[in-house]
Parts: structure tokens; C-alpha cells; sequence
């Protein structure tokens, strides 16, 4: 990646809240990856660990089950990993969110994706009391303490085209102002990343038919740069997912070892 173009990206991520990765995962990888999910959906084991909402199949902790190995390339591509460490100052840290969406059917809400409580937010008090459940940051997430500011970051793998429709949408500049309400569903191609602020407003589409719904698969991905904000989101995320799959948290070894060799804090 030049500099003119991390550059764009960064001014991107900055401003609107999210910028696109283009075309970073290879198309023999999006047809595994594809497999495999369909192949954990249509074919369960009891111990699997999964949420069912309607068509919607969700895998909390997946990356941690050694039937998913595979998906663990994510943290792999030089490209993704390039922008993520300069936009870390190379203090890259992973924050143990990782999701497994497969098939969608449900219109979202509005909503963020930190996993904590911090001071100045904004929640109404029902959502005040959810974050408060899972982590409770003294700072306010929209000023500096000591030269270090909110770097964390969402990133959704799409293993397949949305124009139009499907997808989904953001409120663009949101994740330093609640009130923007301004939308934008950006066109994705499959094998494009997503890199959002995690603080940045956004919600699900979803298609007409059961059909497209159903064909629906995505990976979503969580770091940050090593800092106080990054670290109470990240024992917020490790008690949501742990609440998720209704069982303790605990990082399989082929993970961390991936995460090592990419320098990936953790």
C-alpha cells in the first residue's frame, strides 16, 4: 500500500468512520471459507457453540474451534495487516471479538459495537446499564489522556457481492458525533474488508427473499491499538462472547500462534 493511499484510507477511517480494504481476501479463499461455514451449519455436532435467530446462524468464539482452523488466515493478509499496523503505530492488539455470521433474514437497529461503558457515551439508560455489565471505562471515549486516543476497530470480511441491498449501512461520522444522521450503505465485493470504528453507529440489511438471506456469510474481526481504551474493551469483549456461548473464554493455541507470527498482541 503507498503512502498517498493509506493516506486516503486513514483520512477515511478518521472522518466517516470506516474505510474499505479492497479485494484483500483471494477468491480460492472465499470459496473455502464458504464451505466450511456452510458445511458447520447444515451439518452440527453438540458441542458446537451457536445462536440461532430466524435464518441467521451466529458462532460466538468460532475462531477458537478447532473445526474453524481455517478462518484463521484472516489474520494472515499482508495487505489488511499493513494498514492495521501503521494505523497502530505497530501496537496492534487483538480484542478477542471475533464473530461468524452465516445467513442473515433480520432488518438490524442502530447500534455501536463497543464492548464497554465509557464516560460521555451517550446510551440511553438501558444500554447504559448493558455496557456497564461488561466493562466500565473512567475515560470518556472522545478526548485524549497523554497523547493516546479511542483506536479500535471492527473489520467485516463479506464472502460475497452487495449492491444496493444487503450489506450494511453507516451513519457516517457518528462515532464522534450520535447525532449525524447521515447514511450511507456502501457497494462490497466479496473479499473486501471493512474497517470501522468500533464507536461508529451502523445496523445490518437484509434482502428479499430466504433465498439471498440464506447465502449470507461474514466474518467480523476486532483490534485496536494498545492502550486504557483498547484494554477495557477488550475484557468487555471476552465477557460478552464468554456470556454468548455460555462458557469460558479460552484462546485455542493454533490462534495465539497465527496471532504471534502477525504481530498480534493479545
Amino acid at each position: 500500500m503507498t503512502k498517498k493511499k493509506y493516506l486516503e484510507h486513514e483520512k477515511e477511517l478518521n472522518e466517516k468512520g470506516f474505510t474499505i480494504l479492497k479485494q484483500i481476501v483471494p477468491k480460492k479463499d472465499i470459496k473455502a471459507f464458504r464451505k466450511l461455514m456452510d458445511d458447520r451449519r447444515n451439518n452440527p455436532e453438540p458441542d458446537d457453540q451457536r445462536i440461532f435467530t430466524g435464518n441467521k446462524t451466529m458462532f460466538p468464539m468460532g475462531i477458537n474451534d478447532p473445526k474453524f482452523d481455517m478462518l484463521t488466515k484472516y489474520f494472515t493478509y499482508k495487505k489488511l495487516n499493513t494498514f492495521l499496523n501503521k494505523l497502530t503505530d505497530n501496537k496492534l492488539m487483538y480484542c478477542h471479538h471475533f464473530d461468524i455470521h452465516v445467513g442473515h433474514n433480520i432488518q438490524g437497529d442502530w447500534h455501536d459495537d463497543v464492548q464497554a461503558y465509557f464516560e460521555g457515551s451517550n446510551y440511553d439508560p438501558q444500554m447504559a446499564e448493558y455496557k456497564k455489565q461488561m466493562s466500565v471505562c473512567p475515560l470518556n471515549f472522545l478526548e485524549e489522556y497523554d497523547g493516546e486516543r479511542f483506536q479500535i476497530y471492527r473489520m467485516c470480511m463479506y464472502l460475497q457481492d452487495h449492491k444496493g441491498k444487503g450489506g450494511i449501512s453507516f451513519r457516517t461520522g457518528s462515532h464522534l458525533d450520535t447525532s449525524k444522521m447521515d447514511v450511507e450503505t456502501p457497494d462490497i465485493e466479496a473479499g473486501d474488508i471493512i474497517v470501522f470504528d468500533v464507536r461508529l453507529l451502523h445496523k445490518a440489511n437484509c434482502y428479499d427473499t430466504v433465498e439471498e438471506n440464506l447465502a449470507r456469510m461474514t466474518l467480523f474481526m476486532c483490534c485496536g491499538k494498545v492502550n486504557n481504551f483498547t484494554l477495557y474493551h477488550y475484557h468487555g469483549a471476552i465477557k460478552r462472547q464468554s456470556q454468548q456461548a455460555n462458557g469460558a473464554y479460552h484462546l485455542a493455541l493454533n490462534v495465539s500462534k497465527v496471532l504471534k507470527e502477525n504481530n498480534y498482541r493479545f
